[in-house]
């Protein structure tokens, strides 16, 4: 149980700290009122900022992995650990999986688009 508490834990982390990366921006650019532009965040905030989103992804990845193998270790009869089951984890896996879906269909028809209009314009 250890051993695959410890394998989500690090895989979790590596796809939160590349997920942040990839969407979070890195800070918001002010215009002043001389015209001159200056960004919001720092890159030690930034590289903070990221961080701390991995661990809170990979804490709720854990957490989820941890209740799921309880409750398969677990007499599947008892009340408690089937309304675990019922109401957060799959709720949770279909929310993630359904939105892991639309993004990945979205992301393939901005790259088709956009070879389209490479080609075609």
């Amino acid at each position: 149980m250890e051993k695959r508490l410890l394998k989500t834990a690090i895989y979790s982390f590596l796809i939160g700290f590349a997920l942040t990366v990839i969407f979070v921006p890195i800070g918001q650019e002010r215009i002043g009122w001389l015209g001159d532009v200056s960004t919001v965040l720092s890159y030690p905030d930034y590289f903070y900022m990221v961080f701390r989103y991995a661990l809170m992804f990979t804490a709720v990845c854990v957490l989820v992995a941890y209740l799921q193998m309880a409750y398969r270790q677990m007499d599947k009869k008892d009340p408690l650990a089937r309304c675990v089951v019922e109401w957060i984890i799959e709720p949770l896996k279909s929310l993630f999986i359904g939105f892991a879906s639309v993004t990945m269909i979205g992301i393939v028809l901005a790259l088709f688009i956009a070879v389209f209009l490479i080609l075609f314009t």
